[in-house]
């Protein structure tokens, strides 16, 4: 499930007051939400972003943020190296262009990165730019925080969780469970699904009969066939796959017969 975050740029923030704050866990695409309706005239939209940027300053000490505004009793940390560098996964004008979606992928923890663009309204021709901090806490599993080339997640198999999670976007493959809360738990299937993505589950724990897990949608509302709009699985051991047909998860066993 994609994690959303709602600014509000009004008519008086040229004193460039920060919004905030902006955080991020990494375990899957991050959209960040700008609503510009305060600033354009009733009659007007976005009508271009110019100037997509993502900037993360080199490794230091101090991060920029924290030497100009200085928490209390925080000492010097280093900076890690731009390993996982945050990248941008798509743009968008919504909200029939009085917002602008951005969808970012991956991202160091620990760094602090600048994303930065110019929106251009349709009217009046103004233009605002709007710079936001980004920072990038701890991942829950560091497998799914590398990017290709291309920017689309890349992920290490297989995946072992070991929590209540949300798969990110673009995930397929084997994800082991290894249930370590001693309670039940939820799994999350990626988000925009493409027809004939498959995933994998294997209670590697063996204690789904004690703890159950529960798969859903990532909206909640998606069809698993005849299983309705989620599954919980109470089988030890239990071994599922998760296949998209376009409309909806078709659910099967490995192990058992077809499940819906």
């Amino acid at each position: 499930m994609a994690h959303e975050y709602y600014f509000a740029v009004n008519t008086d923030d040229d004193k460039g007051v920060p919004f905030g704050p902006c955080n991020k866990d990494n375990m899957d695409i991050s959209r960040l939400i700008i609503d510009f309706t305060c600033w354009l005239d009733p009659s007007e939209s976005i009508v271009t972003l110019e100037h997509l940027m993502i900037k993360a300053n080199p490794p230091q000490f101090i991060p920029p943020w924290q030497a100009n505004y200085p928490l209390d009793e925080t000492s010097s940390i280093e900076v890690p190296e731009d390993l996982y560098p945050l990248v941008f996964w798509r743009n968008n004008l919504i909200s029939a262009g009085k917002a602008v979606a951005l969808d970012m992928a991956a991202g160091t923890p620990g760094l602090t990165y600048a994303v930065s663009f110019v929106a251009k309204a349709g009217v009046s021709l103004r233009k605002r730019e709007v710079d936001t901090l980004v920072v990038i806490d701890r991942p829950l599993n560091p497998d799914m925080v590398m990017v290709g080339e291309d920017g689309s997640p890349v992920f290490a198999y297989p995946l072992v969780i070991t929590m209540t999670t949300a798969l990110p976007f673009g995930l397929s493959g084997r994800v082991y469970i290894d249930n370590a809360t001693a309670a039940p738990i939820t799994v999350t299937l990626p988000p925009s699904p493409l027809m004939g993505d498959r995933v994998f589950f294997l209670d590697i724990g063996q204690n789904a009969s004690l703890y159950p897990v529960t798969f859903i949608g990532s909206f909640g509302s998606e069809s698993m066939g005849d299983v309705g709009v989620s599954f919980t699985s109470n089988i030890s051991g239990d071994d599922l796959v998760f296949e998209w047909t376009g409309t909806y998860w078709a659910l099967g066993s490995r192990a058992f017969s077809l499940l819906g």
